[in-house]
């Protein structure tokens, strides 16, 4: 009896579910930064994480397309492309980090 040793599906299925987690820390922090700056009264601080908060949920839906594309290529036997995900992760990343200081100075 042979056993097949590699699931082409399992790889894309964890790393949709490492987005996925890290997507909803970017959006759970960034909540958190925006009930601060919302505190603080900073406009421009609660504007930052209101936008770093609809990017880490473009981040989760763009997680999910990324999973059910790369998982209909593998059937295919087709390459799977990188998309535009980890720039969108970086950039809420990098507006976080901007709001936390706005709201850190003001």
């Amino acid at each position: 009896m042979s056993e097949r040793l590699w699931d082409p599906g399992l790889q894309p299925e964890r790393t949709s579910l490492a987005w996925r987690r890290t997507s909803l820390a970017q959006v759970v922090a960034g909540f958190a930064v925006l009930r601060f700056a919302l505190a603080r009264g900073s406009v421009v601080a609660v504007a930052a994480a209101a936008v770093a908060v609809v990017a880490g949920g473009l981040t989760m839906l763009l997680a999910h397309k990324t999973y059910l594309a790369s998982t209909i290529r593998l059937r295919e036997r087709a390459p799977v492309r990188s998309g535009a995900l980890p720039f969108i992760a970086s950039a809420c990343t990098a507006l976080l980090g901007v709001a936390g200081l706005l709201v850190h100075l003001t």
